[in-house]
């Protein structure tokens, strides 16, 4: 391993379980052991490395980490495990690392725990991309403070699950959405028979005819929207933080096929929806 100002790098190194560097983990800040053979995080693997502020797990065969494994990492504000095996993760692997600001979990098996996040509500950056995530995961719950989260290429399931996706954005602004147009969802969802997709659309406003407050979408106004519809629909999101805005993006892009232009002035995120393809929802 090199080690230099408080950082030790053990990268590429076929190392198969978490190394003990004596003379240096004690005073360590930062660890990386990217690129190794390493498969299993045990319990108190880190105790060892008290001071570390940035652990680096990237691109080894992790598939289990025990609970308890960063217990003693009161300190670290980054951790990196991307690219590895991880299929699940126990509700307080995390616990004890209270000040965690980045987290990266992109490029494993399948998202884990619903309360697996509880407890760090110094989050502010989550990367979940590529994990065969098919819904917004109601494991956000508890990281309505994020400022900053990425979902790219995740099989998503248009659906009706939508409506988690509006409940969750509305909360994370801690505003109300204001959408004056959203021509990118299909008339299949909108007439669906699901009980569920009759609470599942934003508030909608046909055209640019402003109305007092915002309408539900329903089935007696849905030709005359259809008839107002423009080449660029546009979806105005006021007081939207960034969160909100990323995961927008995220979903609209992939789920109705549509190259999403975004722009910010005034406080008014503009949305500018240029359609490519249109999903049939109700084979979904």
């Amino acid at each position: 391993c090199k080690c230099h100002n408080e950082e030790i790098v053990c990268s590429d190194r076929g190392i198969p379980i978490i190394p003990l560097v004596h003379g240096w983990n004690s005073s360590a800040k930062r660890l990386s052991l990217t690129r190794n053979s390493i498969n299993t995080v045990e319990p108190k693997a880190f105790v060892h490395y008290p001071n570390l502020t940035s652990l680096d797990l990237g691109s080894n065969s992790i598939s289990s980490i025990h609970r308890g494994s960063f217990y003693s990492l009161s300190g670290l504000t980054e951790l990196n495990l991307e690219n590895n095996k991880i299929s699940s993760l126990e509700r307080q692997t995390f616990s004890g690392v209270t000040r965690l600001l980045s987290l990266d979990l992109h490029g494993n098996q399948e998202f884990p725990h619903r309360g697996l996040f509880v407890g760090l509500r110094s989050l502010e950056t989550l990367y979940l991309e590529n994990n065969q995530i098919a819904s917004i995961p109601k494991a956000l719950e508890s990281c309505l403070q994020l400022s900053y989260f990425s979902l790219d290429d995740n099989p998503w399931d248009c659906d009706c699950r939508i409506l988690y996706l509006k409940r969750w954005l509305e909360k994370s602004s801690n505003r109300r959405l204001s959408v004056s147009y959203l021509g990118a969802i299909s008339s299949a969802l909108i007439q669906s028979n699901n009980s569920m997709c009759s609470d599942a659309l934003p508030h909608v406003n046909s055209g640019a005819i402003a109305f007092a407050s915002n309408t539900w979408l329903s089935e007696l106004n849905i030709e005359e929207i259809q008839t107002h519809k423009t080449a660029t629909p546009v979806v105005i999101i006021k007081n939207a933080n960034k969160a909100a805005i990323c995961t927008l993006n995220i979903y609209l892009s992939t789920c109705y096929c549509t190259r999403v232009a975004i722009t910010l002035h005034d406080h008014i995120i503009i949305c500018l929806l240029h359609t490519v393809c249109q999903i049939d929802l109700s084979k979904h």
